[in-house]
């Protein structure tokens, strides 16, 4: 096949996969009669020309089954419905096969369900010339496409221009400031001019780095209906499953946000979906009784504004019961038998983690997941999820999130001498530590804010960095989800613009973090997950820490440092850090309690294997030392066995789970 056959036929596949979807849309509105007049129109003419294109690409069996599909649809006989979107999902599956492919068994059974006759026109055979895509049909799509890791090297390529614009204002300051202080010279006046050409670059970058933001945050916007559209087939699919009449209805306002929210929240709207038809959407009977129409309707609404993507998810089902919430999520210690909440607030526990009302688990729901995973993909994408219900009357979920999430706006700040941050639309308020003292409570410590007892919750306790000297403390008030919280033990708080950089396998699901920002200075700042605050502040108070051993992470990488070190703080590990063999040396000198070294291979002045032989001819006690680098061969792996290497593990598969379950041997 030629490069420009290849061409065509992908670009015919994305055509193909989106022309499939939206006539399977169209489809399910005629089933539900809620179709415009022109709707059966309009899939006949879609099908008519993903008849003629498949024919010309050579994709056997596929002119058959979309002639007897259209005659399906026109005829709309009873009980044809399941099979038309049978046969559009086997379409599906033949134009991602290689043209000429044997046409697949099922496609005669599905023509002769369809009515059609198996002998109908249009019969391919692998002997069957194809001709060449006409230039007519190649032009039909005339949008550019991007591909997605372009972008995301051109959204890092903004963060270090970010960073350098910084670099170069404070290097304009400490020009003028020795220009200052040299009075008027000759040194004054080459200083000026270097002064303000600094300026004048700083200028033109900053005016770049704004240009390219904008660039790239255009070339990610893609529709909000590409993620829509597939939902009114998995709702009418799980309700036959489970016997129940439902329709799911999508009002999209031609809206466009950030492919990242795009993808990061299809799987939780998926959980919304699937919970409403399971929960929430009675049985026929049972809505029949109630004055009910048979049908349950699911309504989805999206629309875009001031630079938020708001959806709504509402059913007119049988409502959430807040008593039997409360009584669930007290019986199984998820809340204090004491605690005094409405039932608005009550219907936010079924956020919590392992939360559910059933007594036995299905192929649904039962099992205590996903409400819980939603609410956490909102967080991390930095939104917010509210819950309103009425009993027999239905459930609406309110999801809000930006709708650009590479590069945004956060609260920087210290913890110990660690930089993390949090998204800003998560922070309520910064209050004066002094003015609002922590008090005890019997749900532990809280501080009033507002005429409200919020939970604290003590960052550096949470992150395992020293607590913070300030002159003056400050409480960060952040929304958690489950309601506000205050988070001690942080200083230098700063809001500024940022780029959002994936932080990687490394940092499970469980994790108080979500990203990382590179700042100008080569540090890592660790951005916060909000959601996870105060469930992992939870966790922190009620288990000790299960080693208090001291380890010397050894990697010139502040990124691994940074993530690595996570791991191990969470687990009460002290760490210590040195960008290289050389380092490393003096920093066992420096600290004669290190129990074990963490050291990656490749690193400047002295290599991670040169350290191992360094380390083995020490006089003394052998202190363990495990290998963590991007070297996967078996070769790599017995040469640093046999310099005295006690572990190793490949980067690539590097998780918290498996570091900590290698490490744990040794500190524990």
């Amino acid at each position: 096949m030629t490069p420009r056959r290849a061409a065509q036929i992908a670009a015919f596949r994305e055509a193909a996969a989106d022309r499939l979807s939206v006539v399977g849309v169209w489809w399910i509105q005629v089933e539900s009669n809620v179709a415009a007049p022109t709707t059966v129109a309009e899939i006949l003419r879609e099908l008519h020309t993903l008849k003629g294109e498949t024919a010309i690409l050579g994709f056997l069996g596929a002119p058959e089954l979309i002639h007897a599909l259209e005659a399906a649809v026109t005829e709309q006989e009873d009980g044809i419905g399941e099979v038309v979107l049978q046969a559009l999902d086997m379409l599906s599956a033949i134009v991602m096969a290689e043209p000429g492919t044997p046409v697949p068994p099922e496609v005669p059974s599905l023509v002769a369900r369809l009515g059609g006759d198996q002998g109908d026109p249009i019969t391919l055979t692998q002997n069957t010339p194809i001709e060449p895509v006409t230039e007519k049909v190649a032009a039909r799509r005339v949008g550019l496409r991007v591909e997605a890791a372009k972008l995301d090297r051109m959204r890092d390529a903004i963060g270090d221009l970010m960073s350098l614009r910084i670099r170069l204002a404070t290097l304009a300051d400490e020009l003028r400031a020795i220009r200052q202080d040299a009075g008027r010279s000759v040194l004054d006046s080459r200083l000026k001019r270097a002064e303000a050409q600094v300026r004048d670059d700083s200028d033109a970058l900053t005016a770049l780095a704004s240009t390219l933001e904008e660039t790239v945050r255009d070339l990610r916007l893609v529709p909000v209906g590409s993620m829509l559209e597939r939902y009114p087939r998995i709702a009418r699919d799980l309700g036959r499953d489970l016997s129940k009449n439902v329709r799911l209805v999508v009002e999209e306002e031609s809206a466009v946000v950030d492919r990242d929210v795009i993808e990061g929240l299809d799987q939780a709207m998926v959980h919304i979906i699937r919970n409403a038809v399971d929960h929430g959407i009675e049985e026929p009977a049972v809505r029949k009784s109630r004055g009910k129409p048979e049908l349950g309707t699911i309504k989805i609404v999206a629309r875009v504004a001031a630079a938020q993507l708001h959806v709504t998810i509402a059913d007119d089902g049988g409502g959430i019961d807040s008593a039997a919430v409360r009584r669930v999520a007290i019986e199984r210690g998820l809340v204090d038998a004491r605690a005094d909440a409405s039932d608005d607030k009550v219907l936010q526990w079924i956020l919590l983690p392992g939360f559910t009302t059933r007594a036995t688990a299905t192929q649904v729901s039962g099992r205590g997941v996903g409400l819980d995973a939603v609410h956490a993909t909102v967080q991390a994408l930095g939104g917010s999820l509210t819950i309103a219900s009425e009993r027999h009357r239905g459930t609406t979920f309110q999801l809000s999130v930006p709708i650009n999430t590479a590069i945004t706006s956060v609260l920087l700040f210290r913890v110990g001498d660690g930089r993390y941050a949090l998204p800003t639309n998560s922070v309520e308020d910064i209050i004066d530590g002094e003015a609002h003292r922590v008090e005890d409570s019997f749900t532990g410590p809280v501080v009033s804010f507002r005429g409200a007892d919020l939970p604290v919750v003590s960052l550096p306790d949470l992150l395992g960095r020293p607590g913070v000297r300030a002159q003056r403390r400050r409480l960060v008030i952040v929304r958690s989800g489950f309601g506000l919280i205050a988070c001690t033990g942080s200083a230098e708080h700063e809001h500024r613009e940022a780029v959002l950089r994936p932080a990687g396998s490394l940092l499970s699901s469980q994790s108080a973090t979500t990203a990382a920002i590179v700042l100008e200075d080569g540090a890592v700042a660790l951005v916060l997950n909000p959601a996870r605050l105060r469930r992992e502040g939870a966790a922190h108070d009620a288990v000790a820490p299960v080693a208090t051993v001291t380890v010397l992470i050894v990697d010139d990488s502040p990124i691994v440092h940074d993530l690595v070190s996570e791991v191990l703080r969470s687990h009460g590990v002290i760490v210590i850090r040195a960008g290289d063999g050389l380092e490393a040396l003096d920093k066992l000198d420096e600290h004669p309690e290190v129990g074990l070294v963490v050291t990656d291979v490749e690193m400047p002045r002295m290599d991670g294997l040169q350290l191992l032989r360094r380390l083995r001819a020490l006089p003394g006690r052998r202190i363990p030392a495990v290998v963590v680098s991007t070297r996967g061969r078996d070769e790599d792996k017995q040469l640093a066995a046999s310099l005295g290497a006690d572990a190793y593990l490949v980067k690539s598969d590097l998780t918290h789970d498996s570091l900590w379950t290698l490490i744990e041997r040794f500190v524990a």
